[in-house]
């Protein structure tokens, strides 16, 4: 993650070798970071949360064919994205639901409001 409170907490508790820093908002670097982990890793699997992590992972299905990507919406609210941007927003949603394996939504009201928006997924 981005450095802070958990980042250091973390480290602390499972050790300085199994968290990564990102590069803050630049998403080129971030995926290249991304990759590399999984690379090393071996990673089949990955939970993602928010649209920030999940843009990054999701851009990288494509170069990552085994990985399976599960995707919990913490959140679906295009009208909070300015309107200009919003059919965008719910058209990379959209987009993105084709490669995601598994979405988590944590209610109903929040599922309605993803499905009437985006459509249904897998």
């Amino acid at each position: 993650g981005n450095a802070g409170y958990y980042f250091d907490l973390l480290k602390t508790e499972i050790g300085a070798d199994n968290v990564r820093l990102l590069r803050g908002k630049n998403l080129f670097l971030n995926m290249l970071v991304i990759q590399k982990i999984i690379n090393e890793e071996g990673i089949t699997v990955i939970h993602c949360h928010g649209r920030g992590a999940g843009l990054y992972t999701r851009l990288l299905k494509p170069f990552n064919k085994r990985i399976k990507i599960v995707y919990t919406l913490h959140g679906f609210h295009p009208e909070t994205v300015r309107w200009i941007f919003r059919k965008l927003y719910i058209f990379v949603e959209w987009l993105f639901t084709q490669i995601t394996d598994q979405i988590i939504l944590l209610s109903p009201s929040e599922y309605s409001r993803f499905t009437s928006n985006v459509g249904n997924f897998p």
